[in-house]
């Protein structure tokens, strides 16, 4: 019998039911693959089978038990507890304690239900009005296992953090989430649970009103997603250890400048899928020109390079962290200006992942930032500090759309305010580029990153963007404009 396995990842699924075909026994006996649960393999023999397992958690229970919903506290905190716990929703009840690291809890409950949005492919994410409710409902724990709901304590806490993270959004926004769960509740028959959920957030906002800022039982602060935010000191203390230093270019013409900030735009976009003919991005950079059927895509091309071209925006940089928000903000309405339903200008409301990777959650979106910020405080060097804030802003992924190019705008500033070089990622280089994001995201490994834009800026340097066709012609000898698969980056 002949199997098949599905590369996911360091994962490999098997498509098989019932006993190991012999391709696998074969594979498991040469030391080829480990066996991490039922029909889950890997060929990474080298970290322990718990880590794995954790930081590969949502590709292992979309195949354990598709059309699950992540559901209950898990929903709510957005990842697993300290001993691995996760609650789902299901069809049926049952406790898979088999995966090293992980202890999924299935709990019979209703299907998807309007605002479940689907999740890795096969599972789905409950709406934060389900979530809450689902949380509500009293549960019976014994051997000091985690319940799959909030103590009232802990709710009540959760509440006031979340009205705290959303600044002087987050009464309306608690209010916004208590008429959602109202009408859930009436939908599905969860009364009693919104009865509760209503006398917490009651308690909450009267206790806001009458001190002012939950002062007096919750302590003002942001809170933060604490793995992102030791991952931020990681990379801060590889960036101080590596020594980096950035190349220094002076002065620079305008023509320089305008050419620079064309190819930044344009290569930007069209990494992320906003991909032009060269000559027609020039169209629509040089002569206004707005491509037919693709109105939206050409200003995404325009706002781009309306911020990267302004000598004077980019010569900011934030001083603080609230001065850095709200930059941030700023900068991603200018860039999304065409797109308002992309809200432009606002942090995201709703979860947002790429891949296996779940990025911060939207109530933990402003304390991650700040921290992060802070933690780039202690970098002195240019090249280092626009480094650890583009992938800061790319680790959060604090709006719906636009946090690639984002990320990549505030990193060059960086470099434009100490007049060094700015980075610009040709579309030849995309995979090298969020691969090493991904191996510093998923795997803790920043110098792959560290060292890609070094050489980047390298690369940068070596074009003479005084000339606009000088500089094309340069770009299309080391293949720039060539697709990943189609040619490799010609620079050393």
């Amino acid at each position: 019998m002949t199997t098949t396995f599905i590369k996911k990842g360091e994962l490999l699924l098997s498509s098989t039911k019932g006993p190991k075909p012999l391709e696998i026994e074969e594979k498991l006996d040469s030391g080829e693959i480990r066996q991490i649960t039922r029909g889950i393999y890997t060929e990474n023999l080298v970290d322990p089978v718990e880590m794995i397992s954790r930081r590969n958690i949502w590709s292992i229970i979309a195949h354990l038990v598709p059309g699950a919903i992540v559901d209950f506290r898990t929903r709510i905190l957005g990842k697993p507890e300290a001993d691995g716990m996760v609650f789902l929703s299901y069809k049926y009840n049952r406790t898979i304690d088999d995966v090293p690291g992980l202890r999924i809890k299935l709990i019979n409950n209703v299907e998807p239900i309007e605002g479940d949005t689907p999740f890795q492919a096969t599972l789905y994410w409950a709406s934060e009005a389900r979530a809450w409710l689902n949380a509500m409902s009293p549960t019976r724990v014994s051997n000091g296992e985690i319940s799959r709901g909030f103590s009232k304590t802990e709710a009540e806490e959760r509440i006031a953090r979340i009205i705290r993270t959303r600044g002087i959004d987050g009464p309306r926004g608690i209010n916004k989430l208590r008429d959602e769960a109202r009408d859930v509740s009436r939908s599905h028959d969860w009364t009693e649970e919104f009865k509760r959920l209503n006398q917490i957030i009651a308690r909450v906002l009267a206790t806001q009103e009458h001190t002012g800022s939950l002062k007096t039982k919750y302590p003002r602060l942001l809170v933060a997603d604490r793995e992102r935010v030791h991952l931020f000191q990681i990379l801060r203390d590889a960036l101080l250890e590596h020594e980096i230093e950035g190349i220094h270019v002076g002065e620079q013409s305008p023509d320089f400048r305008q050419n620079l900030a064309f190819f930044e735009s344009y290569f930007s976009n069209y990494i992320e899928g906003t991909e032009f003919l060269i000559g027609e991005a020039k169209e629509i950079i040089y002569e206004n020109r707005i491509i037919p059927n693709r109105v939206d895509d050409s200003h995404d091309v325009l706002g781009t390079f309306r911020i990267v071209s302004d000598i004077t925006e980019m010569q900011q940089i934030p001083k603080t962290k609230e001065d850095f928000i709200e930059k941030l903000k700023r900068r991603h309405s200018i860039l999304l200006s065409s797109r308002s339903d992309k809200r432009p200008g606002e942090f995201k409301e709703k979860p947002n992942q790429a891949g296996n990777t779940l990025f911060v959650l939207p109530e933990l979106v402003e304390g991650t930032l700040a921290e992060g910020f802070d933690i780039a405080q202690s970098l002195a060097e240019p090249l280092s500090r626009a480094i650890f804030i583009m992938f800061l802003v790319a680790e959060v992924h604090p709006f719906n759309d636009g946090n690639g190019r984002i990320a990549r705008v505030m990193m060059n500033a960086e470099l434009q305010a100490a007049e060094q070089i700015r980075i610009i990622v040709p579309t030849v280089c995309r995979e090298d580029y969020t691969l090493g994001l991904r191996n510093l995201s998923r795997n803790s490994e920043p110098l792959p990153l560290i060292r890609f834009l070094e050489k980047l800026q390298r690369f940068s340097n070596s074009i003479n963007f005084a000339e606009l066709e000088t500089a094309e012609a340069q770009l299309e000898k080391a293949y720039a404009f060539k697709e990943p698969d189609e040619a490799q980056f010609r620079f050393v």
